[in-house]
């Protein structure tokens, strides 16, 4: 009641068909999780995002209506989104660690998926930050195994909603076997935001990683950002898949169509000396 008044005084009232944030929080939490299984679908399954989302309405019982009707109220007043996805955001903290202690006591070494392009992405699917300094980037290092290719490229993708100011950077880098290199950073905007590299080198793979970070754009504001439908997806060229030996190929291939050539060449400059040493004895 106490909330509901001082919400009342600010001009925020919730109308009663917006989902509260208590079971807002639930929804958000349980739709992320379907994005992120989602997304890992070929194209030839679209057909079951919708699937997943019916069960998630079903299972919240609420519709799609009221679900985006909510989230426009929500975006409109900002300081109740930012609350529900703090809470998300502690509560996807608390499960990433108990999933990578899973993995140590196992031992568990997880393939990225086989193809010419897939999406690679295993982390959670969205993060809030802030300047905090605990709270402020993510980082992640992803190891290369046998389904990364010599040249292959990747493309890393991330939805932007600004709550509250602040600069965001995003930035990806390529490590090879020799321990080079290559990276490449961008300042994100609202909206969607892709960060594409390719590997420039023969060299093998070793990991990728990456960071979003954010940084304090005034000295009246604290940043509030929502970093959603994050996504990175590997590109192979089937012609890239190749060693170094391989190299010299279009070199052997570039003199074999030189040579018929200037063996045409021979073969005509006879002939016009021919001609004109015949012409005086026909006179």
């Amino acid at each position: 009641m106490v909330g509901a008044s001082l919400m009342t005084s600010c001009g925020n009232s919730m109308p009663k068909e917006v989902i509260p944030p208590a079971k807002m929080e639930k929804v958000l939490y349980d739709y992320h999780l379907t994005l992120s299984v989602s997304s890992k679908l070929p194209s030839s399954e679209d057909y079951k995002k919708q699937a997943y989302k019916n069960y998630l309405f079903k299972k919240h019982n609420i519709t799609e209506a009221q679900f985006d009707s909510s989230m426009v109220w929500y975006t409109r007043n900002s300081q109740e989104l930012s609350t529900i996805y703090q809470n998300l955001d502690k509560r996807f903290s608390r499960e990433k660690t108990k999933l990578h202690t899973m993995l140590q006591e196992r031992h568990l070494n997880i393939a990225t998926q086989a193809g010419d392009t897939v999406n690679i992405w295993n982390y959670y699917p969205v993060y809030w930050l802030t300047d905090a300094p605990r709270n402020n980037k993510f980082a992640f290092t992803m190891n290369a195994d046998s389904n990364f290719w010599v040249k292959d490229a990747f493309r890393w993708n991330a939805d932007i909603t600004f709550l509250k100011p602040g600069k965001v950077t995003m930035g990806l880098n390529i490590r090879f076997d020799n321990d080079s290199v290559i990276g490449k950073t961008i300042t994100l905007a609202p909206g969607t935001n892709t960060l594409y590299i390719q590997a420039d080198t023969i060299n093998e793979i070793k990991n990728i990683n990456g960071f979003i970070y954010v940084s304090k754009d005034s000295a009246h504001h604290t940043p509030n950002v929502l970093i959603s439908n994050l996504s990175l997806f590997k590109y192979h060229k089937s012609e890239e898949k190749v060693t170094s030996d391989t190299e010299v190929q279009p070199e052997k291939k570039t003199k074999e169509t030189i040579k018929p050539k200037e063996e045409r060449k021979a073969r005509k400059e006879p002939q016009k000396l021919e001609r004109i040493t015949t012409a005086p004895s026909r006179r």
